[in-house]
């Protein structure tokens, strides 16, 4: 594991599965850990492989992989949500963490926080939705058959859906092709792509009480901005950020979204709830 020097990697055992994680370690300032949870077909070096050093410098961060590499039973959020709260009971036992998560990850944290209210500092969720809607259906329908006809176009329909169009439109055609060879999907991706075709957190998110920071992202075709909007309204202790990216906007903007982790966690009663956050300039 390479996203970040030094780090510790261990194993939590969660419903008969190792799930692999990544500690940063000790932390001097004796700060709450923070947990970040990534993505539907990532892992934690992938998502979160240029966040994960620059939160690390200033505290204890600690990440994890789903690990369900080869498995072919359907995938649950429970299960999930289950992985999360046993890496939150290794990271700080019976005390309190920030949960980052994105994409599914956010999906995934939101329940968690839902569901342990008093194991939650505070939420960020990223580029998450509330529930699936038609729009993401169709477009979860559309990989589905394209990854069991073994088309090639796939790797062009995934950088199409996860970068904003500004951004692709920046880079020259030779980049994203290259950008779409390189985009295969991990083995276990099409249970997590089923997974997101039936979230429904209509139920949960008005229960999470943690302070919560909502971001979404502009140019975003797989979590659309209105979905987290949906549930920047849905939690009363919520504030929104909009960031001008698609959904891969850890890879379009990481410096922003280190700045709106960084300075929501360490404060994050300084805002009150209902807040819109102004547009970072980086």
């Amino acid at each position: 594991m390479s996203i970040y020097p030094g780090v510790v990697e261990a194993f939590v055992s969660v419903d008969g599965v190792n799930v692999p994680v990544y500690d940063s370690g000790h932390d001097a300032q004796a700060r709450r850990p923070l947990v970040l949870v990534h993505g539907s077909g990532g892992t934690a070096e992938k998502h979160f492989g240029l966040l994960f050093p620059m939160l690390a410098a200033r505290r204890r961060v600690i990440a994890f992989d789903y690990g369900e590499e080869g498995r072919e039973d359907p995938l649950t959020l429970d299960h999930l949500v289950n992985k999360l709260a046993g890496v939150t009971e290794y990271s700080s036992p019976g005390g309190q963490v920030d949960v980052v998560g994105y994409s599914l990850g956010a999906v995934i944290a939101t329940a968690y926080a839902a569901r342990n209210r008093d194991r939650v500092a505070s939420l960020v969720a990223i580029a998450g939705w509330i529930a699936t809607d038609p729009q993401q259906r169709l477009r979860n329908e559309l990989y589905r058959t394209l990854q069991e006809s073994g088309s090639e176009a796939l790797g062009s329909f995934q950088v199409l859906m996860a970068f904003g169009t500004a951004y692709l439109a920046g880079k020259p055609w030779a980049e994203v092709q290259a950008m779409a060879d390189a985009s295969r999907p991990g083995p276990d991706r099409a249970r997590q792509m089923l997974l997101n075709s039936s979230i429904d957190l209509t139920g949960e998110a008005e229960k999470v009480e943690a302070p919560t920071l909502v971001v979404g992202c502009t140019d975003d075709q797989i979590a659309p901005i209105r979905q987290s909007r949906l549930l920047f309204g849905a939690i009363h202790d919520a504030r929104f950020a909009e960031v001008k990216a698609g959904h891969a906007v850890m890879s379009e903007r990481p410096a922003e979204i280190f700045q709106l982790i960084d300075s929501f966690t360490q404060a994050p009663d300084e805002t009150a709830p209902g807040t819109r956050l102004p547009h970072l300039i980086i």
